[in-house]
């Protein structure tokens, strides 16, 4: 939340801007409009305290205030500009004046237009070579420079495309999927529902969906194509591979090699063999 004295520090800046003598309307314009801007966005606030708020309503109405008169000011200039003959400009000019904003180009700020308003000369397209060489020679201003393309939209980087692979447990006489459509394959009990097995057996394997803490027994990831990690992000020590327990860290498991589930048979801990395997492309 700003603060008031951070609030009356940038209005004070905005205001020493204001030059309603010789400064262009649309540049005052500008900068009144970001005061009001900033006096708007400061009232949102709501726990602005009372006085606080007040000198802000205060700001705020005086620079509407302001606005109102730059506005008179620039319509009474547009009416003495009028071209003759009923002529109406492509573009308004109050429209284009308008748009600029405080940090756009301001013709007060031009060497040019300042040198002729303080001698009061005016341009004209009929100057003599001859009056523009007696003529004090202006700074030389750069060129706007030119308007960049946009660049053209970057092509969408090719699908990485991963092999697949599938479990063959001889056991069961059954082979689970592991299509890899993304990084991660989890495995669960779902997995073998279509075995002809009691679901009983499949009691300690963990589901891939459930409300408790673990959401699938073990996964098998391919960060890269062709690299397998056997992994139980768990840690509930229930997935066997190599002598010893699968932690969320995981081991590298390759083409062949074989892991081991827990099951259930005859209210006995059992071991089901799962064997790993990549399909060929």
């Amino acid at each position: 939340m700003i603060s008031k004295n951070e609030f009356t520090k940038k209005v004070a800046e905005m205001r020493s801007k204001i030059d309603f003598q010789r400064g262009t309307p649309q540049k005052n314009k500008a900068l009144i409009q970001i005061v009001i801007e900033l006096c708007k966005e400061t009232l949102l606030e709501k726990e602005l305290e009372k006085s606080f708020r007040i000198h802000v309503e205060k700001t705020l109405k005086e620079a509407e205030n302001d606005l109102e008169k730059v506005k008179n000011v620039q319509e009474s200039e547009e009416e003495t500009q009028k071209p003759s003959m009923g002529y109406t400009p492509p573009r308004p000019l109050k429209e284009a004046l308008t748009s600029l904003t405080a940090g756009s180009f301001d013709p007060a700020s031009s060497p040019i237009l300042r040198q002729l308003t303080q001698s009061k000369q005016s341009l004209s397209r009929f100057t003599t070579t001859e009056a523009a060489k007696k003529a004090e020679k202006p700074e030389v201003l750069q060129p706007f420079p030119s308007a960049e393309p946009f660049p053209s939209a970057k092509p969408d980087p090719p699908e990485r495309k991963l092999l697949q692979a599938y479990l063959e447990i001889s056991q069961l006489e059954i082979t689970i999927d592991l299509p890899f459509v993304q990084d991660i394959q989890r495995i669960g009990k779902q997995d073998f529902a279509h075995s002809k097995s009691s679901p009983e057996i499949f009691a300690p394997i963990l589901p891939r969906d459930s409300e408790e803490e673990a959401t699938e027994h073990c996964i098998i990831e391919q960060p890269s194509k062709g690299t397998f990690i056997l992994k139980d992000r768990f840690n509930l020590q229930k997935t066997y591979f190599q002598n010893g327990f699968v932690n969320e860290e995981g081991t590298a498991i390759q083409n062949g090699d074989s892991f081991i589930l827990p099951v259930n048979i005859d209210n006995q801990l059992s071991s089901l063999s799962v064997i790993f395997h990549v399909k060929k492309e």
